[in-house]
């Protein structure tokens, strides 16, 4: 990431509902059905009833300084070709965007390149989307499916949210705001 990207990265881990599943292949004497191996295992070895798999997807959050990065000599597509291998190389699955300056030219751009990777969800300023605002989501589609999602445009260009569906059965509303101190 170029150097005057701020970020800021938290792992969220959520209940997932379903039971984990791993490949183990013992060997079994003829005539032994695999139901009847579990009572052979240790205690320690036995697998929880009630236990509960966890599924962890990673949030992060990324103030872009614009479409551009001028002072490094990276266009717009070479900025969101870094993003987005910083997303995989993390694992990010959803990346909270500030300051993305993006219009409909320039979001067409940036889909016409990633949109098999990346699903992007954008708020710009409508009086002006080159000015200092616009936020954004980026959903890594590696990652989470973002066929359920809800939009909501709080403040054109500063505040947005939005409610995902993962794993089926997990709900979560996410929150991106651009509050400059001034």
């Amino acid at each position: 990431m170029p150097p005057h990207t701020r970020n800021n990265t938290q792992t969220i881990t959520h209940p997932a509902g379903q039971g984990e599943q791993r490949d183990v292949a013992p060997e079994l004497p003829n005539g032994t059905h695999p139901h009847q191996l579990i009572h052979a295992l240790p205690e320690a070895n036995r697998p929880h009833q009630n236990q509960v798999a966890s599924a962890t997807i990673t949030i992060a959050t990324l103030n872009v300084n614009g479409f551009t990065a001028p002072s490094h000599n990276m266009t717009g597509k070479e900025k969101w070709s870094t993003i987005y291998r910083a997303m995989s190389d993390q694992r990010i699955a959803i990346l909270a965007i500030q300051e993305t300056h993006l219009d409909d030219e320039l979001l067409s751009q940036v889909n016409q390149c990633y949109s098999k990777r990346l699903a992007l969800i954008t708020s710009a300023d409508p009086d002006s989307p080159h000015a200092s605002t616009g936020v954004a989501f980026a959903i890594n589609r590696h990652l989470i499916t973002p066929d359920n999602i809800t939009v909501f445009e709080l403040i054109k260009g500063r505040a947005m949210a939005i409610k995902i569906k993962w794993h089926d059965t997990e709900e979560t509303v996410l929150l991106n705001v651009y509050a400059p101190n001034s």
